[in-house]
């Protein structure tokens, strides 16, 4: 459902480059196909295209990352004949044959100019009648606050606007490692990868059930630098004492607030923890802390407003805390709620003027924003308005 990259090596029916030559590929050479993820549809399409080209498909279009052993994959290739040269020894890993190697993309992550398609969990999937999304729509289901069906509706201009954000704040790039342990079908995981393709960095997927002392393991082993968690998760990790590897720089942490105590903890075990705020109709990051204040700071940092995004509130309170409005290129275009019988469209910030009106209460002072709660958790109580959560 969040797409696959499906990469073709393909040195038989090409001209023999200088990077080709200085490792034995040329004319003559079987061509190669694999996909980077153990599916069934994507074993399929490597099948296909090796058919399609006439070269051997051999067995590396049933490698995936976590089985992948570089001895083994030259020893098959070599099979056929000299095909390419790697050092020495174990461990070179399959992102880095990805980095180091002439594949060419077939799939790309973005959806313009194909039909829109809704990322379901499979585990819940949408009842009721088919959506009709526009061309190159991409659909995240959510509950939302009311409990009902919708789904939120974005395009690949509001997907990379955020990650265009996100990376910019966050300072990623091609040395950065991202660990996604986030569902795919939802806005957090899916945009781990938009923003890895914009950067060039590299991606550890793990698809398995959450596992603290495995997540640390794999930040360990993978040279994991940048990760994104939930409270929850934080919480699991610092209840098992999990020191964080030297090569952390940031974990952003979303989906709920971070209770300051938490923060603290995850901290003096090396985690390089910081608060955010977001949501799905946002493409996922709002707000969020600076990696140089978390890492300075002995009380939790301040949320800041990410590069395009702005927020304001609307009818505060004596404390400032109001209605959180916000606007910006990463909005999504709008959301599909099912009324029982259909699916209705509703834009989402066409009745407010560019500005999209959340259920969330805030205090916005210049560029920070603090979370104040949410907005139908507030009661009047005696003509005061009084947040039933913290009573």
């Amino acid at each position: 459902a969040g797409g696959f990259a499906v990469r073709v090596l393909k040195p038989a029916v090409e001209a023999v480059s200088d990077r080709n030559r200085d490792r034995n590929l040329g004319p003559g050479v079987p061509v190669v196909f694999t996909s980077a993820m153990d599916h069934p549809v994507g074993q399929l399409f490597a099948a296909y295209e090796a058919a399609r080209f006439g070269g051997p498909q051999l067995e590396a279009g049933l490698l995936t990352h976590r089985l992948f052993e570089a001895d083994a994959f030259t020893e098959m290739l070599g099979s056929t004949g000299p095909v390419l040269r790697l050092p020495g020894g174990t461990g070179l890993g399959f992102d880095h044959l990805l980095e180091s190697l002439p594949w060419l993309p077939l799939v790309r992550r973005g959806n313009r100019g194909m039909p829109g398609k809704v990322l379901q969990n499979p585990r819940d999937p949408l009842g009721g009648r088919p959506l009709a999304l526009k061309e190159g729509e991409i659909g995240f289901p959510t509950s939302g606050s009311t409990g009902r069906p919708s789904v939120v509706v974005h395009t690949d201009d509001s997907l990379e606007a955020s990650a265009h954000a996100v990376n910019e704040w966050l300072e990623a790039g091609s040395q950065d490692v991202w660990l996604r342990v986030l569902p795919l079908f939802h806005v957090g995981g899916r945009q781990i990868h938009t923003r890895a393709e914009l950067a060039g960095s590299r991606v550890v997927a793990r698809e398995d059930k959450w596992d603290a002392s495995a997540f640390a393991e794999c930040c360990r082993t993978e040279g994991v630098t940048l990760a994104s968690l939930v409270p929850a998760q934080v919480f699991d990790l610092v209840s098992a004492g999990l020191r964080a590897p030297g090569t952390a720089r940031a974990v952003v942490v979303g989906g709920g607030a971070l209770e300051p105590s938490l923060w603290r903890k995850a901290r003096d075990l090396g985690w390089p923890v910081l608060p955010s705020y977001g949501a799905s109709e946002a493409a996922s990051q709002v707000a969020t802390a600076r990696i140089s204040e978390a890492a300075a700071s002995e009380v939790m940092p301040p949320l800041e407003l990410l590069p395009g995004c702005r927020a304001r509130v609307a009818d505060p309170d004596e404390t400032g805390a109001g209605l959180l409005e916000l606007s910006g290129p990463a909005l999504a275009s709008a959301r599909l709620v099912f009324d029982g019988a259909d699916w209705k469209r509703i834009p989402l910030i066409e009745a407010v003027g560019g500005w999209w009106r959340t259920s969330d209460r805030a205090v916005v002072r210049g560029r920070e924003l603090r979370f104040a709660g949410r907005a139908d958790r507030v009661v009047k109580v005696l003509g005061e308005l009084v947040n039933w959560t913290s009573v």
